[in-house]
């Protein structure tokens, strides 16, 4: 095996912030106010029996940032107040995929599909990974 051309934690932190940037420039002009916000609402976006949980979940199990996330959306009437999306919540969800999805497709235009689905079959193993170590 020939040795990466720089350690593995660089390589996703570097790849992290740069998606991270991809994903605010979706995010500029909407409602949805950062990177806390869009993932509460893609928990939700599937209707989930309980969305607290599934907003802790996707955060992490961030109790705190979880309810100051859903009180954010909340106020701006993006989800109710049992948690589920509002139309306008559903509208925002739609608006930014609609925004992030070309922005994806130009990362991974022209890489051969086999090595996309590789990269995500390593990121997934990678990210279980470190879930299950802390």
């Amino acid at each position: 095996m020939t040795s990466a051309p720089h350690p593995l934690p660089a390589a996703v932190g570097r790849t992290e912030r740069a998606l991270s940037a991809v994903l605010l420039a979706a995010l500029e002009g909407t409602l949805v106010a950062g990177s806390d916000e869009w993932v509460a609402l893609n928990a939700l976006a599937g209707g989930p029996d309980d969305p607290d949980a599934a907003v802790r979940t996707a955060l992490r199990d961030a109790p705190d940032r979880g309810r100051a996330t859903l009180g954010a959306l909340r106020g701006k009437g993006l989800v109710d107040g049992d948690g589920r999306l509002t139309d306008d919540g559903r509208a925002a969800v739609a608006q930014v995929r609609s925004r992030v999805a070309p922005a994806t497709h130009r990362l991974v235009e022209g890489l051969p599909e086999a090595d996309v689905a590789t990269t995500v079959r390593v990121l997934d193993a990678v990210r279980e990974r470190a879930a299950s170590a802390s």
